[in-house]
Parts: C-alpha cells; sequence; structure tokens
C-alpha cells in the first residue's frame, strides 16, 4: 500500500505511465480543492454563456450546477439499459452548434460501469468530429473489481490534445475531507483552467 500511495501521490509520474507519455507539473497539472472544484474550472475554461455542455446520467449532482454556473446549458444523455452502456449515438443526436464539451464520469458513479473499448471509441469518434473538449471525471479509477481495467481517455492518442482528466485522492484514500483534487490537461487547456 506504502509503495502505491507514493505512486499516485506524485500526480505527474503516475500519468506519465498511465498516459505513455510525458505529463509535466507545471505545464499539465492543476491542483484544486477537490473534484468539484476541478469540474467548475474546466467548465469556466472551456464554456462561453449560452455553450451546451453533454452531461452522462445518472451524474453527480454538482454536474448540472457546474454547468449553469457557467453560463452554459447542460444537455443529459442517459446511459442505456441493459447494463447501463453508453451510446455514442444518443450523444451523437444531442450535439447541437452549440455544444462544446462533453462530461464523461469513468469509472461511472454510481452504476460502477467501466465503458468498455466500443464505447470509448464511438465517444472518441462523436468529439473528433464535433471538436467538442472531453472533460473526464476518474475519481474512481483506482477502485476497480472482478478484474475490471479502466483506460484513462486522455491518455489515448486522439483525445490527448481535448481531454481535461480530474481525479483525486478522496476516494481512492478514504480521505474525502481533504479535498484534494487534480486536472491534467493539454498546455493549452491548462492555462485556461488556470
Amino acid at each position: 500500500i506504502a509503495r502505491r500511495l507514493r505512486e499516485i501521490c506524485i500526480i505527474d509520474r503516475f500519468y506519465s505511465v498511465q498516459f505513455g507519455c510525458d505529463v509535466d507539473p507545471s505545464l499539465h497539472v492543476t491542483v484544486t480543492c477537490g473534484v468539484t472544484e476541478a469540474i467548475n474550472s474546466a467548465f469556466l475554461a472551456v464554456l462561453n454563456p449560452g455553450d451546451q455542455v453533454i452531461i452522462v446520467e445518472p451524474a453527480h449532482e454538482n454536474f448540472i450546477p457546474a454547468a449553469i454556473f457557467a453560463s452554459a446549458e447542460p444537455v443529459s444523455v442517459p446511459l442505456q439499459e441493459p447494463g447501463y452502456r453508453l451510446d455514442p449515438s444518443l450523444i451523437e443526436k444531442s450535439v447541437t452548434n452549440r455544444t462544446k464539451a462533453l462530461l464523461l464520469n469513468t469509472p461511472h458513479n454510481p452504476t460502477g460501469r467501466v465503458f468498455d473499448a466500443e464505447e470509448i471509441n464511438g465517444v472518441i469518434d462523436v468529439v473528433l468530429k464535433h471538436d467538442l473538449v472531453l472533460i473526464t471525471d476518474e475519481i474512481y479509477d483506482q477502485i476497480l473489481y472482478d478484474g475490471r481495467r479502466h483506460q484513462s481517455p486522455g491518455g489515448l492518442g486522439p483525445l490527448r490534445d481535448r481531454t481535461i482528466t480530474i481525479g483525486g485522492f478522496g476516494k481512492t484514500f478514504a480521505i474525502t475531507g481533504w479535498r484534494l483534487g487534480y486536472a491534467i490537461a493539454p498546455t493549452t487547456l491548462t492555462a485556461a483552467l488556470r
């Protein structure tokens, strides 16, 4: 446990391994007061008044208020039964000329879904086709069961330059009151976050 804690607490090293590319703490890492502040900062960084952000539902109770706080319009896209699958065609149908971002919580809370390659590839297609910024809430990335493996979308080549990866230490280390969050983003998005 101590070795794992040392690995994850050095955010840039952890994400350099996770993404398979260099993550420079001075250029790509922004430490926040929890994931909620990171989500708010991401929305304020990429959304202008009147823009739309797609939010995959069910979603954390703060996602929609964060969009409204940024003077943006939240657009909900539900996961599908059976099994709470992500349907990229529903995301595609929800995109308008005002859509600027997609917020994806992965691994998903409250369903526990770890989205598979087909679902993530569908997200990649929509994000690239419509020139969207992908914002991922990955607070549960270390809490996986039954052999499931989480792939951080921000580490995938097509999404590296357009993803804000958000995480924190609260859930993994049961220190939620400490409010330790962060955002990993390409340089241009990091400048906007800060």
